[in-house]
């Protein structure tokens, strides 16, 4: 079944017509803020002009610019794929390449994509098509796809395989090269029906291989014993000699703009630029964190480079200087901590240890690592935007240490140092009373904002246990949650941390861990846990309105969407003892609000399947998650969908089975005599991907190529409108 997508002024109709028929829809109550457009691993880049172009990526994952890469829409041309080659030949025309050489095309400008050819069992490595008709696509070892029709049909043809192959350049529709290991450079005249072998004197691997024309040539490979090597040829390849030997890096693809203007990049994350025919080469921009992947320079000077972690550059003088398109709050790194003071000014702190500041509510974001050579963050609370913790270590000796800003992160000073002991987490009630957990059963307090610290240790069963999660409920009462391997324990304090008390233990070996708390007041709160035996929910609930004296368990719904529950609550807040909200992920992601002190849960949609590792409330409306990949969403009020699903008798006429499902299912809504209904299903973006219009009682719906997720199903008679949610899921 094809997914098309409508246009926006399409679904404002259709929103027009959900509110006049009584139904309501809204965008996710949660909100991707992350700015970058992906943080997926983007692959291949493909401009046919300075503002029109597309980007591979993986994860089923097609990204399109029409002003030069300020703004992407999203493609999709087949679920599960990752694409690694890409390439346009005009603003309609296009074909993208998965992992195996599986070949899919569109004649649209990607709106839709068809397969042209399966994929093999070789992996892929280069794409090309001098024209709009003539195409080819290499594998890595003995096979080249080819085609003359715009791959209505593909041919097959085996080339060497004594050797892998890892670059092409065809400079017109008969004439091409291959690189390959050993030194190997073949070269074809005919379209690529027949390969004859050129002698490039070098044994070396040739990575990359590009041609500006049929004379000029440039090649290029590394070995860790002799390092880099660039070739040239100015005779089509019968002889080559070589410019650059001994080079301290490894090309992975070499273009050039004309004969002595061209760029490169390298395994290391750094493009090099060079303006001599690739006699001399200068490193323009060196990434610090991510891999360069492609890069593509137009004679116009504008290029694009793209890599790991949803890097995107763009330089607009043929590669002398790269900016990033987006200032992203990590780069790629899972977010493990959080912490904003206000609507606007936020940090995040990742597993890198990089910790990331924004001050227009993540629109663009700051690196402020302290001492990033030296110390290595494991959590972090912001009181209001100018005063923060952060703590950690000293890598030298594993010394924990305690740093404090008073400048919203522009400058940090130490406040403490153990001598031993890691901080592994830290939390304030207010800017001076706060408390900071270490690895070994030690919690820090102090009452004077980090002036003076003072410790005591949690008497628990082992000894190495770490204070991994705390909440300082007020100036004197507070929670810690402690683990190690087979032990887990909840402490209490009720004078500010001078003394702690264990309220709650579970030692049932290998098998359960507490691993969120949130508490309300010094009485009131909640405390999840991860039983690995337990069924159908491996992860579980306690509730203490007694500080912890007592605990009542709460059973979670057996029926929880997908697999959700096979994963673990890495994060818990309530507003007050009735509303809640839990996330976490793993094998699935998800949010969890509850209005009934959680005797039941709902799902809250995200925009997103990643799994969340913390979040925060500043009130029951405005709270942000964070977690896999750098992902960051926000909401405003409190993640509701804004999806009002009609109650009562009305509603249960409109029923889904089997429901979750992968393949297909029913919709069943009883019709009236001729009387026909109109069936629409959107995803949780508001984009509408299917309608029909039926009158039978009963509608099979195929979801096959639906990506996992939650959908929108609705069912439209007359002025009435019906929804129920429909979760797809493999």
């Amino acid at each position: 079944m094809k997914i098309s997508f409508r246009t926006t002024r399409a679904l404002f109709m259709f929103i027009s017509v959900l509110v006049i028929s009584g139904g309501a829809f809204a965008q996710p109550g949660w909100n991707i803020i992350t700015p970058s457009p992906t943080n997926q691993t983007i692959n291949a880049v493909s401009f046919i002009n300075a503002n029109t172009g597309w980007m591979a990526c993986s994860g089923d994952l097609i990204l399109k610019t029409t002003d030069g890469g300020t703004t992407w829409t999203k493609q999709s041309a087949k679920p599960g794929q990752d694409w690694w080659g890409l390439c346009f030949t005009d603003a309609q025309h296009g074909w993208v390449v998965n992992t195996w050489g599986g070949i899919s095309a569109t004649a649209d400008g990607g709106n839709t994509w068809s397969q042209q050819a399966v994929a093999s069992s070789k992996y892929f490595y280069a794409i090309q098509f001098p024209d709009a008709t003539h195409g080819f696509v290499l594998l890595e070892q003995d096979s080249l796809f080819y085609t003359t029709n715009g791959g209505t049909t593909w041919n097959r043809i085996k080339i060497d395989a004594s050797q892998y192959h890892y670059g092409m350049s065809f400079v017109n529709a008969g004439e091409g090269w291959i690189c390959g290991g050993g030194g190997q450079i073949l070269h074809s005249a005919n379209g690529g029906v027949a390969w004859t072998s050129q002698v490039s004197g070098t044994t070396l691997d040739l990575n990359t291989i590009f041609f500006t024309d049929s004379q000029h040539g440039w090649a290029a490979g590394y070995s860790n014993s002799d390092h880099g090597l660039v070739l040239h040829t100015s005779n089509g390849g019968a002889t080559w000699g070589i410019l650059v030997q001994n080079f301290n890096d490894d090309f992975t693809k070499i273009i050039f703009t004309d004969n002595q203007n061209g760029c490169a990049i390298s395994s290391s994350g750094i493009i090099y630029r060079t303006t001599d025919g690739g006699t001399t080469w200068t490193a323009k921009y060196t990434s610090p964190h991510e891999g360069i992947l492609d890069i593509q320079v137009r004679s116009s000077g504008t290029g694009i480079a793209c890599g790991t972690n949803g890097a995107i550059l763009k330089t607009v003088n043929s590669g002398d200087a790269w900016s990033p398109l987006y200032h992203t709050a990590t780069h790629g790194y899972h977010i493990r901590d959080l912490s904003f003071p206000d609507q606007h000014n936020g940090w995040v702190l990742d597993d890198a240890a990089y910790l990331m500041h924004t001050s227009d509510d993540g629109v663009s974001w700051n690196d402020q690592t302290p001492y990033p050579a030296s110390f290595t963050a494991a959590a972090i609370y912001f009181s209001d935007p100018l005063r923060g913790w952060v703590v950690g270590k000293w890598p030298a000796g594993g010394f924990g240490q305690i740093l404090r800003t008073t400048d919203g992160g522009v400058h940090f000073q130490f406040q403490l140092n153990t001598g031993i002991y890691p901080f592994v987490s830290v939390s304030f009630a207010d800017s001076l009373h706060g408390i900071a957990g270490t690895n070994n059963r030690k919690i820090y307090h102090t009452s004077n904002g980090g002036v003076t610290w003072d410790s005591s240790s949690v008497a628990t069963s082992a000894v190495y246990m770490q204070a991994k999660k705390v909440q300082m409920v007020n100036a004197a009462t507070g929670y810690a949650i402690l683990s190690s391997t087979g032990n887990t324990a909840l402490a209490r304090t009720t004078n500010g941390g001078q003394s702690w008390t264990v309220v709650k233990t579970d030692n049932t070996q290998f098998t359960a861990a507490f691993t969120a708390l949130s508490f309300v007041d010094p009485q009131n709160g909640y405390l999840a846990a991860f039983n690995f035996n337990s069924a159908p929910n491996k992860f579980s609930l306690l509730k203490t309105t007694d500080g912890g004296t007592t605990w009542t368990p709460l059973t979670f719904p057996s029926n929880l969407p997908g697999n959700i529950g096979s994963t673990q609550i890495n994060s818990l807040h309530f507003s007050d003892m009735q509303h809640g909200w839990a996330a976490g992920g793993g094998t699935e992601s998800f949010i969890l609000h509850t209005d009934d002190g959680g005797t039941t849960w709902n799902m809250q949609e995200t925009g997103t399947t990643v799994s969340w590792y913390t979040m925060q409330f500043l009130d029951a409306q405005v709270a942000w998650a964070a977690g896999w990949d750098g992902n960051i969403v926000k909401t405003t009020n409190g993640g509701s969908l804004g999806v009002n699903e009609i109650t009562g008798a009305l509603e249960n006429r409109l029923l889904i089975y089997p429901n979750p499902a992968g393949e297909s299912v029913v919709v069943s809504f009883p019709v009236s005599g001729n009387t026909k209904a109109e069936l629409q299903v959107s995803d949780m973006h508001g984009r509408e991907i299917f309608s029909c219009r039926f009158a039978s009682p009963s509608y099979r719906l195929d979801i096959a190529n639906y990506p996992p997720g939650t959908y929108l199903v609705r069912v439209i008679t007359g002025r009435q409108t019906f929804t129920k949610k429909l979760v797809v899921s493999r």
